[in-house]
């Protein structure tokens, strides 16, 4: 399942932003008006389980610095790639993901009202390159298109469009010729639809989410895209098990070690043969006695705490079970789980923040230990390193690991 929505600005809103992103399990996100400029890194975000790619706004697509931006996030557990940008007057974005034996593109796109008919047919052409580019793909179009005055519908064979004033025919005019669908028919507030997602598979529903990142704009309604026929999903494996020594039943192993006479047995043997014969009782222990456990990473990031875990289940049972239902007593259970969300996240947020503060109190040094260490990573340029304000209220930092994106560890990623 994806997610989309235009935002309307992300830089005013990260606080709320972060709390909602930080147990999304969809498989890709793509974002519209982001307003992000380069100054704002990919990690403070708060997409710790994604891949972030991003086109801010710049002097290349438009004369205003203000507002603009796209966003597509890809799960990081989906084999994935970007897609070269091809023309620099457009802001969008994208990226090839894999599901099964399913290929996808997706992209998310911005263009502004009352753009000239040309930044239209240059991207259109961009799409079509893409599109011949990649054949087989499955192809997920998602943007703000601002063609309010038209229409939309699908037969058959594609989408069919018509309109009530000055229109930008292009757009439809190529989606149509490759067979695309719309697949979008949830208006905004004046029912219009400037949202738009274009696919050649017309399996795809889309659904309007009832959870945003953050609230949504009247214009601009969240969406929910279903891939319906994905099952399981490719995924890098990073579970495995090991003999936990900490939980042994020491009693039971110095029972049987005690019942044999060692003496005996190792001094009437040649070297290889006591060498097994000291062996093979020690490896019984270890399968008999030592429990075998399954070590894997949580998604969660490091300062959920186990009942606000507990939480974040619920409420997505109890979302799973709204949108079978659309029952309004189940969506009143749905949105108190959901308020719980919020004010546990808060509170454990802080919790984790005075913690940490608190630690670089008693002991500062670990602060420049740590950035000694990213100025001296070999992979790492000590011009993009910043000094972190809060770190990972671990007691020691010989575990952090670099991100390869913005030079800082991937708990500063969670701030």
């Amino acid at each position: 399942m994806g997610y989309y929505q235009n935002c309307r600005g992300l830089r005013t809103k990260l606080g709320l932003f972060k709390c909602n992103v930080a147990v999304f399990n969809y498989i890709f996100i793509c974002l519209t008006e982001t307003w992000l400029t380069n100054s704002f890194h990919d990690t403070e975000l708060g997409l710790h389980n994604y891949v972030v790619f991003r086109c801010d706004r710049s002097s290349q697509s438009s004369s205003f610095s203000r507002g603009g931006g796209v966003l597509v996030a890809i799960r990081n557990d989906v084999v994935h790639n970007l897609l070269p940008s091809l023309i620099n007057n457009v802001e969008y974005v994208f990226v090839k993901f894999y599901v099964n034996n399913a290929a996808y593109i997706v992209c998310s796109v911005y263009i502004p009202p009352s753009s000239p008919i040309p930044v239209y047919e240059s991207f259109m052409s961009a799409a079509q390159y893409i599109i011949n580019a990649n054949p087989g793909f499955v192809f997920i179009f998602s943007g703000d298109f601002n063609l309010p005055d038209l229409s939309w519908s699908n037969d058959d064979f594609g989408l069919i469009y018509s309109s009530s004033g000055p229109a930008i025919h292009c757009v439809p005019d190529v989606f149509a010729y490759n067979n695309f669908f719309q697949l979008n028919l949830i208006p905004n507030s004046n029912s219009n639809f400037l949202d738009l997602v274009f696919s050649n598979d017309s399996r795809i529903n889309i659904e309007k989410s009832v959870t945003g990142v953050i609230p949504c704009h009247p214009y601009h309604p969240a969406l929910d895209i279903m891939l319906t026929f994905v099952d399981d999903l490719p995924s890098i494996d990073s579970c495995h098990k090991y003999y936990n020594f900490r939980k042994a039943c020491y009693p039971r192993i110095s029972a049987f070690l005690s019942s044999f006479n060692w003496l005996e047995t190792l001094a009437t043997t040649y070297i290889d043969s006591a060498t097994c014969a000291l062996y093979d009782p020690l490896h019984f222990c270890v399968t008999s006695f030592v429990p075998l456990v399954v070590f894997k990473p949580s998604k969660f990031p490091s300062w959920f705490s186990k009942n606000f875990k507990n939480i974040v289940f619920a409420k997505k049972k109890m979302h799973a079970k709204y949108k079978a239902s659309r029952n309004p007593v189940d969506y009143n259970k749905f949105s108190n789980l959901r308020a719980q969300y919020k004010y546990y996240y808060k509170k454990c947020y802080k919790t984790f923040l005075d913690n940490t503060e608190n630690m670089l109190k008693v002991n500062p040094r670990l602060l420049w230990d740590f950035v000694r260490l990213a100025m001296v990573f070999p992979t790492l340029s000590t011009s993009m390193i910043k000094v972190p304000l809060i770190l990972n209220p671990s007691p020691v930092f010989s575990h952090l690991t670099l991100t390869q994106s913005i030079c800082l560890p991937q708990q500063v990623a969670y701030l």
